[in-house]
């Protein structure tokens, strides 16, 4: 409702069952734009209980920025007065165009373009979310495009999609680097990448981010002119409550993600492809690497090919993982489809892993649980199969060394090593071997830890060897 008084304008608005009161100096302009009310006002005040649940309120020109009230931050009582000061209720706005600033995405230079850009959100001192938005267009960037000194809570760089906006990515350095840490979330969506320098070292990523909480990383594909990529998404200090999902990525000469204190994330419809050499896979490249102190990560829907470990588990930080889930998973041609060094619990489902030239599943003092997947082919590539594969202790299923395991629903077939391999260690270890299917592998089970239980497993063509050490009832209820 509009009511005159003198050169004051008074307006009142309904959201749901909410009444809100502003007082404008000029005329006030109101729409609403689905659901969300917006009016210019130059200053504001606002008076009586103010809960806002489900809709969003915009004020224009107050001090000449755009501020959100939104529900998740907003709870105002009894008279809150002079708004603009109020950083606990408000949210400053900015979306920057890299076409605003000179981009052409024409597939030139655009390097010094992307920084003036940068610039407009890095330097601000109050813009709680800034978007750095790049339209449609191939762009060529010849140096690191940092976000540096920040005071966004939060930051999102997008794209037009996979094929429509392409960064061609053309020094071996890093190509996006956060340095900011982030407590309201950062958002990377929609971008191609495209390597331009043959090849990339394994040591330059296409992201790095220092520290993030509440980050989405989607829609975005990092691929090669010839071939040789680098590696993908690096988070070098923490990370907490993060989804990254339908990521693609192509000849990586490093690694696909790199996680350090990561809690809560989750990994969903990710396919990783290493860079295969004129010999074959090469030594160095990790599809995702979890250095330590991690817990609740949860990899879902994920493929990768010709990597040294397709999932590689380490504690490089003295703090050991904890509770890792993978379920849904392809890992084929890598010298180790899962390795952790580790004491984390790893619970695994629902997967295959194939021609591993070394061991499918490797595990050093972890505690896997492992059910309903199928594991075969270990050592088809090995150079010297099958006659060198016990000797070097290569072409296996599933390695345990030391630790707390349950293998149980995996079908184990034309492994050229041992199907499974529970080796004895200093430390007491626990082994149940139960309900699984061997077939036509050179030895199936290999079991030498401290206690072990096999049991209920169908096995055809292999041999079996039984350390005295283990708890089992006999040949007969090991393996029938």
């Amino acid at each position: 409702h509009i009511m005159g008084a003198r050169a004051v304008r008074w307006f009142t608005f309904i959201v749901i069952a909410v009444s809100v009161t502003c007082m404008c100096e000029a005329n006030p302009t109101i729409h609403s734009d689905g659901g969300n009310f917006k009016f210019n006002c130059s200053t504001a005040s606002f008076s009586g209980d103010i809960i806002l649940s489900s809709q969003n309120v915009s004020i224009y020109g107050l001090k000449t920025q755009v501020v959100d009230l939104r529900s998740s931050d907003m709870l105002l009582q009894s008279s809150v007065t002079d708004l603009s000061n109020n950083l606990a209720t408000v949210s400053a706005y900015k979306e920057i165009n890299v076409k605003t600033y000179g981009a052409r995405g024409t597939n030139q230079d655009d390097t010094i373009f992307f920084i003036a850009a940068i610039a407009q959100i890095t330097n601000s001192t109050s813009l709680l979310r800034g978007t750095l938005y790049i339209p449609a267009g191939t762009y060529r960037i010849t140096s690191p495009l940092i976000f540096d000194g920040l005071r966004t809570m939060q930051l999102t760089i997008r794209g037009e999609g996979r094929g429509h906006t392409t960064l061609r990515w053309i020094n071996d350095q890093n190509l996006f680097v956060i340095k900011a840490p982030f407590q309201k979330g950062f958002v990377f969506q929609d971008i191609t990448i495209q390597s331009f320098t043959e090849p990339k070292s394994p040591s330059s990523f296409a992201l790095t981010i220092e520290a993030c909480t509440q980050c989405t990383l989607q829609r975005f594909q990092l691929t090669s002119s010839t071939n040789g990529t680098g590696s993908l998404v690096s988070f070098s200090t923490s990370l907490k409550y993060t989804t990254i999902s339908n990521v693609h990525a192509d000849d990586l000469t490093g690694k696909g993600f790199e996680i350090t204190r990561g809690s809560e994330v989750s990994f969903y419809d990710i396919k990783l492809n290493g860079l295969r050499g004129a010999s074959g896979r090469l030594a160095s490249p990790v599809g995702i690497h979890i250095m330590g102190g991690s817990s609740m990560i949860s990899i879902t829907n994920f493929q990768t090919y010709y990597f040294e470990s397709g999932i590689l588990i380490e504690n490089l930080v003295s703090s050991s993982n904890s509770r890792i889930y993978v379920t849904n998973a392809e890992i084929v041609r890598c010298f180790k489809g899962i390795s952790m060094i580790d004491g984390a619990d790893l619970l695994l489902s629902n997967f295959m892993i194939s021609l591993s030239d070394s061991d499918a599943i490797y595990s050093v003092g972890g505690k896997i649980h492992v059910t309903n997947g199928l594991v075969f082919a270990s050592g088809s590539d090995y150079p010297c199969k099958p006659a060198c594969c016990l000797e070097k202790n290569v072409c296996n299923g599933i390695t345990t060394i030391g630790g707390q395991n349950t293998i149980s629903g995996i079908s184990f077939q034309g492994n050229y090593g041992r199907a499974v391999w529970a080796v004895r260690d200093a430390v007491t270890s626990h082994l149940s071997v139960t309900n699984n299917l061997f077939y036509s592998n050179t030895v199936n089970m290999n079991l030498t830890t401290h206690v072990y239980i096999a049991s209920g497993n169908l096995c055809s063509l292999g041999t079996n060897l039984f350390g005295a050490g283990g708890v089992q009832a006999g040949l007969n209820a090991a393996c029938t």
